[in-house]
């Protein structure tokens, strides 16, 4: 399969590529994106290799995106795009294409600009509705870059808001936002468990208020238990003492 994918990927070289490109190029169409975010979509999870099938797949249908909207800025992707359902997958998909965008066309920059923009408002009600569900929730590791996306783009504030209600209204609490900025690194081709664990505390504060310091690479060392309290533990240690509690009794006073 990898092999295959490297062929098929030689037919379709990037924007700055295409004037230099010798040898059979493929078809750059919205059927062609569709089939490759349906196989994004069915990929296998674990990486075996820097080269694994779920990569190669994200680079080819991120160079079909760009094609796509520099022929076309009008052209409608997004039907495109959500043939692939998971979230993560998807949000890398249409994040890998906005990678080195300079020297690029102003309508094509402006083109990708906008579908990722669009991708940031549908996460708005996932991440939501993940931290609605705490600790029961199914949601992987890897929320801090959904947050990322989002804190980049207008839907920020609607974030901020939402996330100010949600904690207000005890929809959540505030070591259920924090859990979600844990990141978790795998060694590629190891036993598929978390090798080391990260905290996106810069972010965590520019979306929550509540001042955090960032820790990378922490805690080096298979993570036997990766769920959603020990994500909380570890986030624990990065956000400011007493800044999550005088948030929490600053909403008390509000309610």
């Amino acid at each position: 399969m990898t092999l295959a994918l490297s062929k098929l990927r030689a037919r379709y070289p990037d924007i700055r590529e295409v004037p230099h490109h010798e040898g059979p190029t493929g078809p750059v169409t919205l059927e062609l994106l569709t089939a490759g975010m349906t196989l994004v979509d069915e990929a296998e999870d674990r990486l075996d290799s820097w080269t694994s099938t779920g990569l190669q797949l994200t680079h080819w249908t991120a160079i079909l995106l760009r094609r796509l909207l520099d022929a076309d800025p009008a052209s409608d992707v997004d039907r495109a795009l959500t043939a692939c359902s998971d979230v993560h997958r998807r949000a890398h998909v249409i994040s890998t294409a906005m990678r080195e965008v300079h020297g690029l066309k102003e309508e094509t920059q402006r083109a990708l600009c906008e579908a990722l923009q669009r991708e940031s408002r549908r996460l708005l009600p996932f991440l939501l509705a993940d931290l609605r569900q705490g600790d029961l929730s199914t949601g992987q590791s890897g929320s801090s870059f959904l947050y990322g996306l989002v804190a980049e783009s207008p839907a920020l504030a609607e974030l901020q808001a939402q996330i100010a209600t949600g904690l207000v209204t005890q929809e959540f609490t505030l070591e259920d936002v924090a859990a979600r900025f844990v990141g978790l690194a795998y060694v590629i081709g190891g036993s598929g468990r978390p090798s080391s664990a990260s905290f996106a505390g810069d972010l965590f504060t520019k979306i929550t208020g509540v001042e955090a310091r960032s820790g990378e690479r922490r805690d080096i060392g298979e993570w036997p238990d990766s769920s959603w309290p020990r994500r909380k533990e570890f986030a624990a240690q990065f956000v400011t003492p007493g800044c999550a509690d005088s948030e929490a009794a600053g909403e008390g006073e509000r309610r």
